[in-house]
């Protein structure tokens, strides 16, 4: 495609209102920025699994 290779940043915002009774809430403006998104380290990722999984396994414990 013509954009292959690019990197770009996607910044999304809204502001809700109430419509109906209900709050509605659309997308408008969006914008790009040039600057990359840093990858997460693979150490950090499996720091953060190992983590979630020791808490995980604390909380089955507890209520077992």
């Amino acid at each position: 495609s013509a954009f292959a290779g690019q990197t770009a940043k996607l910044q999304i915002t809204s502001q809700p209102y109430r419509e109906s009774g209900g709050i509605v809430t659309y997308l408008d403006n969006i914008a790009f920025s040039p600057e990359p998104v840093p990858e997460p380290a693979t150490l950090a990722l499996l720091e953060l699994g190992g983590a979630l999984a020791l808490a995980g396994w604390r909380g089955c414990r507890r209520k077992g």
